[in-house]
């Protein structure tokens, strides 16, 4: 990631940190599957949708064929069944040397964590409300994360290689063979 972030469980540490997150069986913290797939979605239908000059058309097809179709988004009554995806995502996690190299060490693992202070503006006045201090954990940007993507049969190798193009400035992929 290029900046710090939050990938939350929805949970804190009573009277310390109020939103902690998201952390493999091994304590690290990891982007799910879910998480990713709406990021590369999201912006992969907007330059589908400039590529397809402000209106939906053969690129924001490309993206439903590629992430599968959301029914909850129709306009109007399903006359068929939504199509799958095409592309499956897994959870990004730290590399597999640097995950062995911060194992049993614990500062090394709270490194890549950082405790950031807020707190809640009031929308009226502009100014910070009284007794709305909280705390968050956040991810520090840098590290490289892995995961794997694959493109499900039928669709594999060769719409794969027809449509290579699209997958860097889309998805921000480098494709590795």
């Amino acid at each position: 990631m290029l900046s710090d972030w939050h990938i939350g469980t929805g949970s804190g540490r009573s009277g310390d940190i109020d939103s902690l997150v998201i952390r493999d069986p091994d304590g690290l913290p990891y982007i799910p599957a879910k998480t990713l797939t709406g990021i590369w979605r999201d912006a992969c239908e907007k330059v589908a949708y400039g590529l397809d000059g402000g209106t939906e058309g053969a690129w924001s097809n490309w993206v439903n064929v590629l992430f599968g179709d959301q029914p909850s988004l129709a306009k109007g009554p399903i006359s068929q069944a939504p199509r799958a995806a095409a592309v499956g995502i897994r959870a990004a996690r730290l590399p597999q040397a640097l995950r062995e190299a911060m194992q049993g060490r614990t500062l090394l693992q709270e490194a890549i964590t950082f405790i950031k202070p807020g707190v809640s503006i009031d929308p009226v006045s502009g100014c910070a409300r009284e007794d709305f201090l909280r705390f968050e954990e956040m991810v520090r940007a840098g590290p490289f994360w892995r995961l794997t993507v694959s493109l499900i049969p039928p669709f594999g190798v060769p719409l794969m290689l027809s449509k290579m193009p699209l997958l860097k400035p889309c998805c921000g992929l480098q494709p590795v063979f």
